[in-house]
């Protein structure tokens, strides 16, 4: 019987084939698309994080602090940590998984100096008794701890997962959105936004939501990752409007870093 009798006697057969090539065939367009994602975040993470800084700078120079060595080398820091994330996910979306690795080795000394720059950072800035938008200066104790406290969790997280991509990268761009905070309200400030800290949490949010639809449109459902840091990120926002911004923390402040 020839192939072509065959299959107008059997035609269920056939079209079964093809479909089943169909189905295994591999989707270029798709991974493409999906390995772009992070990439995208991470860039935009960085646009929001100059754009933040440098607004307030010309818009609002009077508000600025006195720039100290240590404000300059955090600022460094900063911008590298988010440039870094750009790099990896381009190494990554070229196969170059070793080269990712062997850098990847090195984020650990980029976080601790990250931390310590913040935390002297923070310091200085209560010392001249500079608030952060008119709030407090304890309140601005709180904002930049708490957004150092994000970060160091993902970052943790994502080290601990690194052997597995899906978890891992989410990880690491929520790390840098726990600390966009610090851009965001100033970006809402310099375009006379009435309440900064609030759109700068709407904004910061906006990231995370980006994600959360990414997940939604390639697994119908939200990656476990992805709701880890949510919560995370949903802890430490309450913890502004609570324990921020309450008189025990305040006193606490004051008793601890008060000569």
């Amino acid at each position: 019987m020839s192939k072509w009798r065959a299959l107008q006697m059997y035609p269920a057969q056939g079209v079964g084939k093809v479909a089943k090539r169909k189905q295994n065939a591999p989707r270029k367009s798709g991974k493409l698309k999906h390995s772009r994602f992070f990439f995208y975040y991470a860039v935009a993470s960085l646009a929001v994080v100059i754009a933040g800084f440098a607004s307030r700078a010309i818009v609002l120079p009077d508000l600025l602090p006195p720039i100290t060595p240590t404000i300059v080398f955090h600022i460094i820091l900063m911008l590298a940590w988010y440039s870094l994330v750009i790099v990896q996910a381009q190494w990554i979306a070229k196969k170059n998984a070793a080269f990712h690795k062997q850098v990847g080795k090195l984020s650990p000394l980029l976080v601790a100096a990250i931390l310590i720059t913040g935390t002297l950072v923070t310091l200085e800035t209560y010392a001249r008794r500079i608030a952060a938008d008119a709030y407090a200066p304890e309140f601005a104790v709180y904002l930049s701890f708490s957004s150092l406290l994000g970060f160091v969790i993902l970052y943790a997280l994502a080290y601990i997962n690194r052997a597995s991509g899906d978890d891992h990268k989410r990880y690491i761009v929520m790390a840098g959105t726990a600390m966009i905070l610090a851009a965001t309200f100033r970006l809402a400030a310099a375009f006379g936004a009435p309440q900064p800290i609030p759109m700068g949490i709407v904004i910061q949010f906006g990231f995370l939501t980006a994600l959360m639809f990414y997940d939604l449109k390639k697994f119908e459902r939200m990656h476990v990752a992805t709701m880890l840091g949510m919560l995370v990120h949903l802890i430490i926002t309450a913890g502004i409007f609570t324990l921020g911004a309450s008189s025990m923390w305040a006193g606490f402040i004051k008793e601890v870093l008060t000569p």
